[in-house]
């Protein structure tokens, strides 16, 4: 009698058919239902956005923790008990981020909450009512101009105006006044499922790192895992050194607007000047994105302080363009001008304005991937004997937290 024999070969074949099959039908599934594929997605992502939140948080304290951890406690303070150490130091580290927020809560937000006040009761009845003397103006001096247009523009001004359309609009705003205190509320929870998340993760990262290590040497051949955490090592330099450097070079400019602004008496400098710097986190457009709100505030309020401000304006992004960033960033993007222009664009039609800012490191971290293959299958084909390697002219603020130079193109394999 035939008995069945168990063949590693024809296995092997049938599970890569079988994942074959499966990876057509999926594909298959996605692209002819392609609307509800969207919506499934969204919605997991509605579910795990507090974790990703709580993990982006501890992303960015991590360097933090690990100074605190190894040059203050561990070699200026001489604490050996390592779990003495992580507690203290992400405890001082949350203690510090929790300040600053209140800090700013305290003396930021009511200055912000006054010039904006100050903006809508004040301001813009004043610009209204110049506006309609203006119309006034022009139909005296300008006759002959198509009157028609004149009273229709008045007429809307006065109906945009008017206290019952006010409160028109106050009662249509009324019934979403509940849903937004309900989407508050769920902002707020999941903002609290994040803050736990991130100390979990800062907690136990160690451990998460040694499982994920054992994961991967168990499964992938040691030169290839080893080969695997150096580049995820150097994607790590490029995408949080970036994310640094931008976070400081914003601050810097924001701070460079206030007390310019403050030394030429401009309005409202705190919150033109905090516009200016959240929005410089967005390479490029950023400055222009900022600059428009603010001019168009003290067009407003002040017109004769818009051609200064431009100035202003023009001065501060040509100071950050060609020595702030080059001193703070370096080079640790690697990208040509046009990528960057494509990364915001994509970035900003998948996620809006939080993807127009992690675009560019994301576009960084794929092209070191991509150069970094591309130059082993050259080296494998010997079409290549030695690479041409970028290095670093000089340390930049990224360096400083993720010690080391990050690759802006890549840095030679060990293995070659």
């Amino acid at each position: 009698m035939n008995q069945f024999k168990s063949s590693h070969k024809y296995f092997t074949i049938a599970i890569y058919a079988f994942l074959l099959f499966l990876a057509c039908a999926l594909s298959v599934k996605i692209i002819f239902s392609w609307s509800s594929v969207v919506a499934f997605v969204r919605k997991v992502l509605n579910v795990l956005s507090p974790y990703m939140v709580g993990i982006f948080i501890a992303y960015l304290l991590n360097p933090f923790v690990r100074f605190l951890d190894r040059w203050v406690l561990d070699q200026k303070c001489h604490l050996k008990k390592e779990s003495l150490r992580k507690v203290i130091a992400i405890a001082v580290t949350y203690i510090i981020s929790f300040g600053l927020i209140a800090l700013a809560i305290r003396f930021i937000v009511p200055e912000l909450i006054s010039s904006v006040t100050d903006i809508v009761v004040n301001r813009l009845p004043d610009w209204y009512n110049m506006s309609l003397d203006w119309i006034n103006d022009f139909t005296v001096k300008y006759p002959y101009f198509d009157a028609n247009v004149v009273e229709n523009l008045e007429k809307r001004l006065q109906e945009y105006l008017s206290v019952s359309y006010l409160t028109q609009l106050a009662q249509s705003i009324l019934p979403s006044v509940w849903n937004t205190s309900m989407s508050v509320l769920g902002w707020i929870v999941d903002f609290l499922i994040a803050l736990i998340v991130s100390i979990y993760l800062l907690s136990d990262k160690h451990i998460l790192g040694t499982a994920f290590k054992r994961m991967l040497f168990a499964v992938v051949a040691k030169e290839k895992a080893e080969h695997f955490l150096e580049t995820l090592s150097e994607c790590n330099k490029i995408f949080g050194g970036f994310i640094w450097g931008k976070t400081v070079d914003s601050l810097i400019i924001g701070i460079l607007c206030f007390i310019t602004m403050s030394l030429l008496r401009m309005p409202y400098a705190l919150l033109i000047s905090i516009m200016i710097g959240v929005t410089n986190m967005i390479p490029y457009f950023g400055p222009f994105i900022g600059c428009v709100p603010g001019a168009f505030i003290l067009l407003v309020t002040n017109p004769h302080m818009v051609i200064p401000y431009l100035i202003m304006i023009l001065v501060i992004q040509q100071f950050d363009g060609l020595i702030l960033g080059p001193k703070i960033l370096g080079d640790f993007t690697g990208l040509r001008p046009v990528l960057i222009l494509f990364a915001i664009t994509v970035g900003g039609a998948i996620a809006k304005v939080p993807g127009m800012f992690l675009g560019v490191p994301c576009a960084a971290v794929l092209q070191f991937l991509g150069n970094r293959w591309i130059q082993s299958r050259l080296e494998a084909r010997n079409v290549l004997k030695e690479a041409d390697y970028k290095e670093k002219e000089h340390v930049t603020l990224g360096d400083i937290f993720y010690k080391g130079t990050a690759a802006s193109g890549f840095k030679k394999d060990k293995r070659s």
